[in-house]
């Protein structure tokens, strides 16, 4: 049985590949995908946070910058870039079941943060909410169960559940 979302690009092709090779198709991805504000979420644009150089940025994003991570779980997370831009369109088109949506308030920043969270293909995406456009926050495979079952645990306390 195939576990895969059929409308999701296939991840990052890594084999034969060196590390910081496949951190940079990674990267790489992000930025054509979100630095041109061409994705659009509820409307409005997505924009990158950061200038669309900044490769190590776009590695914060994905995760890649964590304390005491391995070359494994780093290549796991870079795999899933291709993803992430097609993953905001579908859950616009509210067209998959999997896809849990919430927001909550960042106090620390007095915005409001959309978390969009893919059970099935275990992806996560949070992004901060302005009044015209939306910045792309983080965006990263969950390959902690324990994290999935927390994230799911936020979204069924929460009372911003969005549709």
């Amino acid at each position: 049985m195939n576990n895969r979302c059929e409308k999701l690009p296939l991840p990052l092709e890594t084999e034969n590949k060196e590390i910081q090779e496949i951190i940079d198709s990674a990267t790489n991805i992000l930025i054509k995908d979100f630095s041109m504000g061409l994705v659009k979420f509820r409307g409005r644009e997505i924009k990158a946070k950061y200038p669309y150089t900044d490769k190590f940025s776009y590695e914060h994003i994905l995760k890649l910058d964590e304390n005491n991570i391995s070359n494994d779980i780093k290549i796991l997370r870079c795999m899933h870039a291709p993803k992430f831009r097609i993953l905001l369109e579908e859950q616009e088109n509210r067209s998959c079941p999997h896809f849990k949506h919430w927001k909550e308030f960042d106090t620390k920043r007095s915005q409001w943060r959309h978390i969009i969270l893919c059970e099935k293909e275990k992806l996560l995406i949070v992004l901060g909410e302005f009044k015209n456009f939306f910045v792309l926050i983080t965006a990263y495979y969950i390959n902690y169960p324990n994290y999935l079952k927390g994230q799911l645990k936020r979204y069924n306390e929460s009372n911003n559940k969005l549709k």
